[in-house]
């Protein structure tokens, strides 16, 4: 009698789906929804209000002062008395009709400055500009001013990096790293650094904390990098000079007259 064989069969796991890359994502529209509420509110503290609000579900809350575009001068003018940071972004130019801010970029340095990235409708096409409330020049280098679709999270990330002030064309540092290595190089701890960068937009929900890695990655790496230089170079040598008495005067032409 023949032998029966029996042929197993392998169970075959189909693979799991691959997780969406964040950085991919790329909003379907500029306008429409609640988005252009937030997205055309200038002062930060009450962009960051109405956004607190409408997270706890509270947008009967949001009043035409948190909704206005920007506040009266004398208003402006009480709250910067109170506290400087108050009035954040109100000093940002208006916007234009039809125009959002898609990102806003905050340095809380000693120079606090809001920069406001925009886009307003072109046709079929959309328009790209970049505002502070600093009045200071910023281009894009490298980079298309009108664009036919949304950018994506990682092209609004790559553009944020190379925001400059004229002429700089170099690699870096952008206005955010220039604000930055000051900082840096008083000794002030990376992460700390770190922190002084607050990136957001009601466009793209993972930007926030997409920026924040990339903005901790480069503090850490420039602090080592400083720290390396510092000792390298080692102590801080002093020569020193015979006394040759006091100083009596200083003469014209700026050199000194010993006595």
């Amino acid at each position: 009698m023949a032998r029966r064989t029996q042929t197993k069969t392998a169970k075959v796991t189909p693979p799991s789906p691959a997780t969406p890359d964040p950085g991919n994502f790329r909003p379907a529209t500029y306008w429409g929804g609640l988005d252009p509420i937030v997205a055309t509110i200038k002062g930060q503290v009450r962009r960051r209000r109405v956004l607190e609000l409408l997270a706890a579900g509270r947008p009967d809350a949001i009043d035409a002062v948190l909704l206005a575009a920007g506040l009266s001068s004398e208003v402006a003018r009480f709250l910067g008395a109170i506290k400087p940071w108050l009035t954040a972004g109100e000093n940002l130019p208006d916007f234009n009709p039809g125009e959002v801010e898609i990102a806003r970029i905050v340095l809380w340095t000693p120079r606090l400055m809001v920069i406001s990235l925009r886009a307003q409708r072109a046709r079929d096409r959309i328009g790209l500009s970049v505002v502070n409330d600093r009045a200071a020049a910023l281009i894009i280098p490298n980079y298309r001013s009108v664009i036919g679709q949304p950018l994506s999270q990682n092209d609004l990330v790559d553009l944020i990096e190379n925001l400059r002030t004229p002429p700089t064309v170099a690699p870096e540092p952008g206005i955010i790293h220039e604000s930055l290595v000051p900082r840096l190089a008083e000794g002030m701890p990376a992460e700390s650094v770190a922190g002084l960068v607050e990136v957001d937009s009601v466009y793209y929900p993972g930007l926030s904390e997409a920026y924040a890695a990339r903005i901790r990655a480069w503090c850490a790496s420039r602090a080592e990098m400083l720290a390396a230089a510092a000792a390298a170079s080692g102590p801080l040598r002093v020569r020193s000079t015979p006394h040759r008495g006091p100083v009596s005067r200083r003469r014209q032409d700026g050199k000194s007259a010993l006595a």
